[in-house]
Formats: C-alpha cells, structure tokens, sequence
C-alpha cells in the first residue's frame, strides 16, 4: 500500500503571525476615549489650553454628565476616585483637565467645581480652545 501524500499550504504559521500582528496592534495602539467624547469646548481669547496624553480627563457633557476618563461616573462614584487621587493631583504627579461643554448649565458646572473643591483638589486645568 502506498502512502498518500498531500500537498498543499500549511496555515499554522500563517495564523500565528496574525494573532502576534493583532496582538501587537491592541497593545501598542492609543485607545483615547476621552476624544471620543463630542463635547463643543468654551471658546476664549489668547492661548489655547494644551493637552497632554497621560493627563486625568474629566469631562461634563451639555446633559450634565460627568465621564472621568472617558467612564461615565456618578458625583459619589467620581468623588471617591478624585479623593484618593488629590494629593498626587495636587502635587502635579497627576495632571486633572476638566473639560466642559460650552453648553453645558452653569449649575452643574458649578456642582463640578464644589465636588473638587470637596476632595481637596486645588490644581485643575480648564481645557479651551480659541476661536
């Protein structure tokens, strides 16, 4: 009896080249979701605020949201996170950028400031743009 052959490509070593590929891209890939979040900055005269990557997004959307770090959080939930991070935000080890929508109520804007204000956070940036 004559042994068969088969020919033909083996797809082993192409699909592991692929999941090292994929695998490469999730890691190294910049997953900012704070920039997805649409919100209109306020705009003002001179210089525009500048971001940076590692910075603490906290951001108010015109419906009263409030994301930290691209997560929606309730006030008591963003409280606890802020509180725990206040001396590091305090000392510049952590860089906190409020971002508001230009549309956003004053009220609530004002709610934000006092809930930093509560967690002992006294250096927050305020991103703008210009017009």
């Amino acid at each position: 009896m004559k042994a068969r052959h088969r020919y033909g490509i083996s797809l082993t070593p192409l699909i592991d080249v692929v999941f090292i590929l994929l695998a490469f891209l999730l890691v190294y890939s910049n997953m900012d979701v704070s920039k997805a979040l649409e919100i209109a900055l306020p705009q003002v005269e001179g210089q525009a605020s500048e971001t940076t990557p590692d910075a603490l997004n906290l951001t108010l959307d015109k419906t009263g949201k409030l994301y930290l770090g691209g997560v929606n959080l309730s006030a008591e939930d963003a409280a606890k996170t802020l509180s725990g991070l206040a001396s590091r935000i305090n000392n510049r080890e952590v860089i906190l950028l409020v971002r508001s929508d230009r549309d956003a109520r004053a009220e609530d804007l004002v709610k934000l400031m006092l809930l930093l204000s509560s967690c002992g956070i006294l250096n927050a940036d305020v991103a703008v743009e210009t017009p």
